[in-house]
């Protein structure tokens, strides 16, 4: 009606419970976007809140692998070779890396077991696509290294990828609980 007033009738209770609604529905549809992103980087739930900033680095070897991450998500860095006792953090920073990055973190043991599974005749993809991915991912993350086999072609895999991470530029830290020597 044109001049007139236009008035809603409605229980603001009602409309109250509504708003509530679907600020929950937002919340949701925010946490399954995350959970999502969580999995596309191949991360776990004891890490999704792992960020430089939720690391507690209580070492000189700790403040150390702290500034030398922060080192590589600048750019400044290529690759990253952390070693050291279980429960030191490794994996948390590499973690922080990825997510800042957009990259992905994967076990050695996961690595060779899909490569392996390539070689079925019903695999959907074939040993060199899953390297070349490896290889060309914006930022990858190998933990624990050194604890499977290390197999001259687990070897020869890791080479591989890191040869070609390296002429390419592309961020790469290796975790492993071995001590280099």
């Amino acid at each position: 009606m044109p001049g007139g007033i236009a008035i809603t009738i409605g229980c603001p209770q009602c409309a109250h419970e509504r708003d509530l609604e679907i600020k929950q529905e937002e919340k949701a549809r925010v946490a399954s976007a995350y959970e999502m992103d969580m999995r596309e980087m191949n991360i776990e739930p004891e890490y999704w809140g792992a960020t430089i900033d939720t690391y507690q680095a209580d070492t000189p070897e700790q403040v150390k692998a702290v500034q030398t991450v922060k080192r590589l998500i600048a750019g400044e860095i290529q690759q990253i070779v952390m070693t050291g006792s279980n429960g030191t953090g490794k994996t948390h920073l590499a973690i922080a890396a990825v997510k800042e990055l957009k990259g992905k973190i994967y076990t050695m043991y996961e690595i060779t077991t899909r490569i392996r599974q390539s070689y079925s005749p019903r695999a959907d993809e074939t040993e060199l696509e899953i390297v070349g991915e490896l290889a060309r991912l914006p930022m990858l993350a190998i933990d624990e290294v050194g604890r499977t086999k290390g197999s001259d072609a687990e070897l020869n895999w890791l080479s591989y990828i890191i040869d070609k991470r390296h002429t390419r530029g592309l961020p790469t830290i290796i975790i492993s609980n071995k001590h280099v020597r």
